[in-house]
């Protein structure tokens, strides 16, 4: 917002990009094995728990659509610009200040729970268990079997919305238009489940263990 209010004050061009969650990329499951989401997988594996009834979200953009929708509206905004000047490239940066909210809209944690249940995600035996006890189970989880910092207290502490409770993020009209004028429409769109099978698959085989547990963190 300061930058925003910058450009207005003294004429500064700007593009703001405000993505959700980043996640991994969505054609080859690739992810840093220390993101925050990553963590709360492996504790949910380890601990064999899950809070199910619940609508919360991971809001995952795969990091490809994040480029993608980056690089297609800056050069956009950059034909528009030069469009409006008569000119032709090199082109000048585009005068007006632009916000676009990138925003993954899932997927549900109890979808990633159903997937890593299933035969092709190491048929995990995932009980689903109370908010209230979600605390003390992940807390109880052996620090020699488990690293979660410095994300054991964050994990511990969710707060879980109720399963009827509809998950809202800020809009993104402004970037699924400007998207559609450059002729990728519909490119932030939720994460699926052959993505999150990806996801998980990948993070198996770069820890080489079915629950996750870094290598180099075994006891």
């Amino acid at each position: 917002r300061l930058l925003l209010c910058a450009h207005e004050s003294h004429g500064m061009p700007l593009c703001v990009y405000r993505p959700s969650v980043i996640c991994g990329d969505s054609r080859t499951g690739y992810s840093n094995t220390s993101d925050y989401e990553n963590h709360l997988i492996r504790a949910v594996v380890l601990a064999g728990a899950a809070v199910t009834e619940t609508s919360f979200s991971l809001g995952w953009i795969s990091v490809d659509a994040v480029a993608k929708a980056v690089a297609s509206i800056a050069a956009l905004k950059l034909a528009e610009a030069a469009e409006a000047a008569g000119l032709s490239p090199p082109l000048p940066p585009p005068p007006p200040a632009c916000c676009f909210h990138l925003n993954g809209t899932g997927p549900l944690l109890r979808n990633v729970v159903r997937l890593l249940s299933s035969p092709e995600c190491g048929s995990h035996n995932i009980r689903s268990i109370s908010a209230s006890a979600w605390r003390s189970t992940v807390m109880a989880l052996d620090p020699q079997d488990i690293v979660l910092e410095p994300y054991r207290e964050m994990i511990a502490d969710i707060s879980w919305p109720d399963s009827n409770l509809v998950n809202v993020s800020h809009s993104h009209g402004k970037a699924d238009a400007a998207l559609q004028a450059a002729g990728e429409a519909g490119l932030i769109a939720p994460v699926d489940d052959d993505t999150i099978v990806k996801f998980i698959t990948f993070l198996q085989k770069e820890t080489g263990t079915p629950a996750f547990l870094p290598q180099n963190s075994a006891p």
